[in-house]
């Protein structure tokens, strides 16, 4: 199971663990600079007394004397000096010490390399120290004029007590210690702050989301000012939103359009079954009601083919199988079932096909629906006796297909409301057929879902629909 957790309790823990890290790295650092500041004034005090130590002391024959002020030996013979020194010779045997001393101080500054460094120690009284050592000649005094001394060699080594440097850096732990405490509670209550203010635009969202009732005009969210991070989750919010809102309104349209369009269909059907019901059976009576039910049964399978069509596209979520087809002979089994209309009305048709490409790369199911629903429309709509003209050329990578005919009385002015939905034509134009209005705009919609163009034009003479598409990459 997944452990859930929230962004505020993950940017608390976040930012609180590194205020923690940060304060116990600077309290460290800080802690450690202070000590080796102290320890090294403590070595450099050592030196210091190596180097006084060192002038102080004088050869006069075999004897090695001292020549100390009366304050420094009283201070050298006080047992609770913290300071301690002891000369030897370099045999091991003991010249002189401090007086706190009951055992020799380590053997440290024996060598060239040794001299002058510093050690931690431990001092014959049991605490804690810092020792240094160095190997010398002293000076040499002849007070009986005898110039036969020979200089003898001592080593010295001198210590501190680190029980005040100690307990001072003990002060200073704690110290530190009290002070991230108080900084990490501090760093807790100002982040839980920061992030509660920061995350104040995030809790306005959830509070429009959750007052937002979806619905085909559903509201923005919108936030005064938002973070620069936010503006991106918003602006695709947004966008759900209106996807989902234009969902919702298209299912309403198609559901509204469908029991309009199927209304009247229906109506007849049942009419002509009532009709038939109620008048004596006769083969000839019964042939005629069969005949127009099944005329009307075939104009409601064709509105429930385009309104589930125009459904499909207004949704975009469907993909359409790209193939090659020739264009011709595609075009001529379109027009195919509405021949027989068009010798009915009259009609003189004409192909221009010289100039059409032998194959072509496109969506073959929405080319055949398109054309179909346009051919209807012509041999539908054109004026009895009237002209059609239908050609096809190539166009670099796009074919253009043209369909004319006689112009049935159509304005410049109206060509634009012929492309809406449920905009039907004069029935008495097309034979008394009747026709459901979204043929032209599911053409128009098949041409945008192909990337193509659909035009139309009208004048005196002529009613033209050009329609360009391009050849889909395989």
């Amino acid at each position: 199971m997944l452990r859930k957790t929230s962004i505020r309790a993950r940017l608390l823990t976040a930012i609180f663990a590194g205020s923690i890290l940060v304060i116990f790295t600077g309290a460290s650092v800080t802690y450690a600079l202070v000590k080796q500041y102290l320890y090294a004034e403590v070595d450099h005090f050592l030196r210091d007394k190596l180097a006084y130590q060192q002038i102080a002391a004088v050869q006069n024959g075999e004897r090695i004397s001292f020549r100390l002020s009366e304050p420094v030996l009283e201070s050298l013979r006080n047992p609770e000096h913290p300071d301690f020194f002891q000369f030897r010779f370099l045999d091991g045997r003991d010249i002189y010490s401090s007086a706190g001393l009951e055992e020799s101080l380590p053997l440290v500054g024996l060598t060239s390399e040794d001299e002058f460094k510093a050690y931690d120690c431990n001092l014959p009284n049991g605490r804690r120290g810092r020792c240094m050592g160095m190997v010398f000649i002293p000076e040499q005094l002849n007070e009986s004029g005898n110039n036969s001394n020979t200089p003898v060699r001592v080593h010295l080594v001198v210590a501190r007590d680190r029980a005040e440097i100690d307990s001072g850096l003990m002060r200073l732990r704690q110290s530190l210690a009290l002070m991230g405490v108080a900084m990490a509670l501090f760093s807790l209550l100002a982040t839980t702050l920061i992030v509660r203010n920061a995350l104040k635009p995030m809790e306005e969202i959830s509070t429009q989301i959750e007052s937002t009732t979806v619905s085909a005009a559903t509201s923005k969210v919108y936030i005064h000012n938002p973070p620069s991070e936010v503006v991106p989750v918003i602006d695709r919010l947004n966008q759900l939103l209106s996807r989902v809102s234009s969902a919702i309104e298209n299912e309403r349209q198609f559901t509204a359009n469908a029991a309009h369009e199927l209304r009247n269909p229906l109506a007849g059907l049942k009419t002509q079954l009532e009709l038939a019901l109620s008048s004596k059976r006769n083969a000839d009576t019964d042939e005629e009601v069969m005949g127009r039910a099944l005329i009307i049964q075939e104009q409601m399978e064709v509105v429930v083919s385009n309104l589930l069509m125009l459904a499909r596209l207004d949704s975009g979520t469907d993909e359409f199988e790209i193939g090659v087809l020739d264009p011709r002979r595609t075009l001529q089994q379109c027009w195919k079932p509405y021949f027989e209309v068009a010798e009915k009305r009259n009609l003189q048709v004409r192909w221009e096909m010289n100039n059409a490409p032998e194959s072509f790369c496109v969506a073959a199911p929405l080319f055949r629906i398109m054309f179909s629903n346009l051919f209807e429309n012509c041999a539908s709509y054109a004026p009895i006796g009237g002209k059609v003209r239908i050609s096809i050329e190539q166009q670099n990578s796009s074919i253009v297909i043209s369909i004319k005919n006689s112009n049935p009385g159509i304005s410049e002015s109206n060509l634009d409301q012929l492309f809406e939905r449920f905009q039907r034509g004069d029935a008495s134009a097309a034979g008394g057929v009747g026709h459901a209005g979204i043929g032209l705009s599911l053409c128009k919609r098949i041409t945008e879902t192909i990337n193509g163009q659909l035009v139309a034009a009208a004048d005196s003479e002529w009613f033209v629909v050009t329609v360009k598409i391009p050849s889909a990459q395989i």
